[in-house]
This record gives C-alpha cells, sequence and structure tokens, in this order.
C-alpha cells in the first residue's frame, strides 16, 4: 500500500494526472518493455497462412484498382524456422490495377486470376464483379504466402499469395 501512495505521489508531482482524476496506479505500473507488440502491415515470411480475405475496388493515383486485403488468422507452417513468426491480426494488402497502360493491366489482371480462380470457381461465380462485391467480404482462406524484396529498396517487401483455396 506504501508503494501505490508514493507512484500516486510521483504521477501528480510529474504532472502526468489532473487533481480530477482518480488514478489507479496499478495500470501504469509496468516495464514498457512487458507490452505486447501490435501485430503490423507488413508482408508476410514464408509458409502457409490462414488469412481473412477482404476485396474491393478502389481508387489509387487517379486509377481504379482491386485491392485484396488479408489478416493473418494463424501461421500454418513456416517455411524456415529462422525466419521471424508474423503474429495473428498482421495485414497486408495488393493492388491490381484496371487502368493504365494495357500490357501493365493485362498482367495485373492476369495476376488477380491466379488468385481468384481457384475462390470463383469454389463458390461458383464467374463474374469478377459479382465475385468481389457479393463474396470476398471477409471470407476465411487458406494460401501460400511469402516476400518479394523491392529491387532498389531493400527494406520493402511485396507479398505474394498463391495456392489459394477456401479454409
Amino acid at each position: 500500500m506504501q508503494e501505490n501512495s508514493v507512484t500516486m505521489q510521483l504521477l501528480k508531482e510529474s504532472a502526468i494526472m489532473s487533481e480530477n482524476i482518480e488514478l489507479d496506479p496499478s495500470l501504469l505500473d509496468m516495464n514498457i518493455g512487458d507490452i505486447e507488440d501490435l501485430p503490423g502491415f507488413e508482408a508476410p515470411y514464408a509458409g502457409e497462412y490462414l488469412l481473412k480475405l477482404d476485396a474491393a475496388v478502389k481508387l489509387v493515383n487517379e486509377k481504379q484498382a482491386v485491392e485484396l486485403g488479408y489478416e493473418v488468422m494463424e501461421c500454418v507452417k513456416k517455411n524456415s524456422d529462422t525466419d521471424p513468426d508474423t503474429k495473428p491480426g498482421t495485414k497486408f494488402s495488393q493492388l491490381f490495377f484496371l487502368q493504365g497502360e494495357p500490357d501493365a493491366v493485362k498482367v495485373s489482371l492476369g495476376r488477380l486470376k491466379e488468385i481468384l480462380l481457384p475462390l470463383a470457381e469454389k463458390l461458383g461465380e464467374g463474374n469478377l464483379l459479382l465475385l468481389i462485391r457479393d463474396h470476398l467480404k471477409g471470407v476465411q482462406i487458406k494460401a501460400t504466402c511469402g516476400r518479394r524484396q523491392d529491387k532498389t529498396d531493400k527494406e520493402r517487401f511485396y507479398p505474394t499469395v498463391k495456392n489459394v483455396d477456401l479454409a
């Protein structure tokens, strides 16, 4: 009890706490290094994952694109034990442009097809608009994920997703 009153006095003296607030000092009495890190927004390390998938059409740099947004539910199997764990809750996304230079759009749509075709077949929906609008909101999938390093910025990684199936 003596420790709590000392902590309260320190909080008041350091102006962390207003006189009008009754603070429970035990809420702050911890080592900051012991606080668990939050999941980030980053490309997952290579492995098999259970993911939540959301798809949407959005405007990026004045061009329409399909965004596939993923949230890691579970890492089922890592390809390398030396890679750090990808925490559940980690998010990442991929953009597939629908407008722009024709060859680039063709490649973008081809890559989108590689990911979505297995889901379209399982869900019985071949129309891309209807698939995105009606079926790909919070759907759980399993997939092989990895990361590709940027050619110029060696600190930046892009996600890769393949072998997609409904979970």
